[in-house]
């Protein structure tokens, strides 16, 4: 039996994520620190990075996606006071 692994994701600029979401293109997304990963609505998966303060800076951001219908996940900041 073959598994098939799953494609990375392509790189995305920001400005084009942006503008992903306002066509409605845009069916997932997924913070994790700075990487965003976003999953558009036929099925492709891409990545971007957000610059450093973003989402503080953009407070209403969450709400916007949701907005728009994105399903909107993040991914918690590994604990570094958890053992290895």
């Amino acid at each position: 039996m073959y598994f098939r692994r799953a494609a990375d994701p392509e790189p995305l600029a920001l400005s084009e994520f942006l503008q992903q979401v306002d066509r409605g293109a845009v069916a997932k997304v997924t913070f994790a620190e700075r990487d965003i990963l976003v999953t558009l609505r036929d099925g492709r998966t891409m990545q971007t990075v957000a610059p450093t303060e973003f989402l503080s800076a953009n407070s209403s951001f969450i709400a916007d996606l949701v907005k728009h219908n994105i399903r909107v996940d993040v991914n918690p900041l590994p604990d570094p006071q958890a053992l290895s």
